[in-house]
C-alpha cells in the first residue's frame, strides 16, 4: 500500500483519503477526479482490505475512508461497522443500482454518506468529503467535552470510590488472617468445635468482599470509556446499585440516602452513557445540600416501570433551582455550581444521552425544597439490540468434564499460581510466566486450550496471536484472552480488528472451566 505523502507544509493540509476496493483502478479514478487541479487539497490511497485498512488507520491515520460495497458484499455492514467503531476518520460508502437496502444498513451502522460509484464526479466527491470530514470533527469535539466531563465527575469521586473499596478489602484481609490462625491451630491438633464452620463463613464474607471490589472496579473502567460502548441489555437495578456505591461517600456527609429498585425489565442502551446520567444526577444533588446536615436532607434514587417506560428518578432535599436558572439549565458550559465543582457540560450531555436511548431528561424544582430530575427510557426502541440475555446453564454432569491440557500466559506469578490452582482439579495444566515462555511452551508439547494475559510488558497478548499466527495457525481457535482493562491504542486496534474471546478479570472458576469447554467443543 502507497504511504500517504505527509512531508511538506503543503502536503500535511491536504486532505488524505483511503479507498477501500477490490478495484485498483476505482481508486486512481476517485484520486483523478476529487482532486484535478496542479494544486492537490485530497490525495487518495488505495487499500486491498479490511484489515488492511483498519491497520493504516492505525498507523498512518487518514481524513476519510470511501468503502466500496462490492468488496466482499456479503460482510459489507460488519465491514462499515468496524470502520466506524475504530473512529479514526468518517465512513462514505460507494454503491451501486440494487444496492439500496445494504447501503440502508451500513448508513444505520454509522457510514456518512454515499455515492453511487457510476455517477462520481468532482463536485459530489468533495461535497460528500467536506461534509463527512467537518462532521465527524465535530463529533470527535463532542466526544472530548463528554469524556472531560466524565474525568472531572471521576475526579470528584476518587476519595469515596476508594473508600468504598477499601472497606470490603478490610474486612477481606481481617478474614484472611483469621483463616491462617484457624487453619494453623487446626494443623497442631488444637483445633475447636466449629473451627470448619467458621473458615467456611470467613471464606463466604471474602467472596462477597472481593464481588463487591469487582463490581465497582468493572463499573469504574465502563464509566471512564471515552468511546461509544456498544448498545447491550442493562440490568437497571445493578447498574443503580453501582452507580450509587462510586456516589454514596459524596453522599453520605450531606445527606441520607435511600433507593428504590422496582420490578423493572432489562432495557437495551449504552452501559457507559447511562453510567454517566446517573452519577451525574447524583453528584448533582449532592452538591446542593450542605454538608453538615445529613440526617435532615435526604436524596432518593428510584426506578420503576410505568406503562411502556422505565422511569428512574433523582430526588433532593437541597437548595432548589431558581426561575432565573431554569431555562438555562441544559444549555452547555452554564452552570450555578461553586468554581472547580462544575464544568457545565454535564447536564446537556446528558439529555443528549437520553435523547440517544429515545427518552427524556426533564426537572421539577422549588427553591428551598430541593429538585427532582426523571430520566424516561422506552422499553421498546429502534436502538440495535444483541441477542437477548440467556440465563446459563450449569452443566448436567459437572464433574464430567473431559481432562484437557491447558497452557496458562500470564506475567504475574501469584495470578498464575492461582489460576493454575483453580485448573487442576479439572485439567492438566502448563503455567508460564509471560509471553516469551509461553511461545516457548508451544514448541514443546501440544495444547487443547490457551488462557492468555493481554496486557504484559515485553511479549504480550497481541506477540501471541502473532507466534500462533505464524507457526501454530490451528491453535487460534482455542485461545481466550483474560484482561483486566485495555488501555492502548495498539491493543485496542487488536481486539476491535481480530474480536478474540475475551473474559474480563477478575474470572470465576467456573467462567473459566465453561469457556475452556467451549474452545475445545464441536461449534
Amino acid at each position: 500500500m502507497p504511504q500517504l505523502a505527509k512531508t511538506t507544509r503543503e502536503q500535511q493540509a491536504t486532505r488524505r483519503i483511503l479507498v477501500v476496493s477490490a478495484d485498483p483502478a476505482l481508486s486512481a479514478s476517485i484520486d483523478a477526479l476529487v482532486d484535478p487541479g496542479p494544486t492537490r487539497r485530497f490525495v487518495c490511497a488505495h487499500s486491498p482490505t479490511l484489515a488492511a485498512t483498519l491497520a493504516t488507520l492505525q498507523r498512518e491515520g487518514a481524513d476519510a475512508v470511501l468503502f466500496d460495497l462490492d468488496l466482499e458484499e456479503s460482510k459489507a455492514v460488519d465491514s462499515v461497522k468496524a470502520l466506524v467503531q475504530n473512529g479514526k476518520a468518517p465512513v462514505i460508502i460507494l454503491t451501486r443500482v440494487g444496492q439500496e437496502s445494504l447501503s440502508l444498513r451500513c448508513l444505520e451502522e454509522g457510514a456518512q454518506e454515499y455515492l453511487d460509484s457510476d455517477e462520481l464526479s468532482t463536485v459530489n466527491l468533495r461535497r460528500a468529503l467536506g461534509y463527512a470530514i467537518s462532521r465527524h470533527r465535530a463529533n470527535n469535539l463532542r466526544l472530548r467535552l463528554e469524556h472531560s466531563d466524565k474525568l472531572a465527575a471521576l475526579g470528584q469521586l476518587t476519595a469515596g470510590v476508594a473508600h468504598e473499596i477499601n472497606n470490603p478489602a478490610t474486612y477481606v484481609l481481617s478474614n484472611l488472617r483469621q483463616i491462617e490462625e484457624v487453619v494453623s491451630r487446626l494443623s497442631k491438633g488444637a483445633g475447636k468445635p466449629g473451627d470448619l464452620d467458621l473458615i467456611a463463613d470467613m471464606a463466604q464474607d471474602c467472596r462477597r468482599g472481593v464481588d463487591l471490589i469487582a463490581s465497582i472496579s468493572r463499573e469504574l473502567k465502563c464509566y471512564a470509556r471515552s468511546d461509544d460502548a456498544a448498545y447491550e441489555f442493562i440490568d437497571l437495578g445493578e447498574l443503580i446499585s453501582n452507580t450509587s456505591a462510586m456516589t454514596l461517600n459524596e453522599i453520605r456527609y450531606r445527606a441520607r440516602f435511600e433507593k428504590h429498585v422496582g420490578d423493572v425489565p432489562m432495557i437495551v442502551g449504552s452501559r457507559s452513557k447511562l453510567s454517566q446520567i446517573l452519577v451525574n444526577l447524583l453528584i448533582n444533588a449532592t452538591h446542593a445540600i450542605q454538608e453538615g446536615k445529613s440526617n435532615e436532607n435526604l436524596i432518593r434514587i428510584s426506578c420503576d416501570l410505568e406503562g411502556e417506560d422505565v422511569v428512574i428518578r433523582v430526588r433532593d432535599t437541597g437548595c432548589g433551582i431558581p426561575d432565573r436558572d431554569k431555562e438555562k439549565i441544559f444549555e452547555a458550559y452554564y452552570t450555578t455550581k461553586e468554581h472547580g465543582l462544575g464544568t457545565g457540560l454535564g447536564l446537556p450531555i446528558c439529555r443528549e444521552i437520553a435523547t440517544l436511548h429515545e427518552g427524556k431528561l426533564e426537572f421539577e424544582s422549588t427553591v428551598g425544597e430541593g429538585t427532582v430530575f426523571t430520566l424516561t427510557l422506552p422499553v421498546k426502541t429502534a436502538l440495535n439490540a444483541p441477542a437477548a440475555p440467556v440465563e446459563p446453564r450449569p452443566p448436567e454432569n459437572p464433574e464430567g468434564r473431559r481432562r484437557l491440557r491447558v497452557l496458562l500466559i500470564d506475567d504475574e506469578p501469584l495470578l498464575l499460581k492461582s489460576l493454575a490452582r483453580m485448573l487442576q482439579a479439572h485439567h492438566d495444566v502448563v503455567a508460564a510466566t509471560g509471553g516469551a515462555l509461553g511461545i516457548d511452551a508451544l514448541g514443546k508439547q501440544e495444547f487443547d486450550a490457551i488462557i492468555c494475559d493481554l496486557m504484559m510488558p515485553e511479549v504480550d497478548g497481541l506477540h501471541v496471536y502473532q507466534a500462533l499466527e505464524a507457526r501454530y495457525p490451528e491453535l487460534i481457535s482455542k485461545l481466550v484472552y483474560l484482561s483486566g482493562g485495555v488501555f492502548t491504542d495498539r491493543m485496542s486496534s487488536f481486539l476491535e480488528t481480530i474480536k478474540p474471546r475475551l473474559l474480563d478479570k477478575p474470572v470465576s472458576r467456573d467462567a473459566l472451566l465453561d469457556a475452556i469447554e467451549a474452545l475445545t467443543s464441536p461449534s
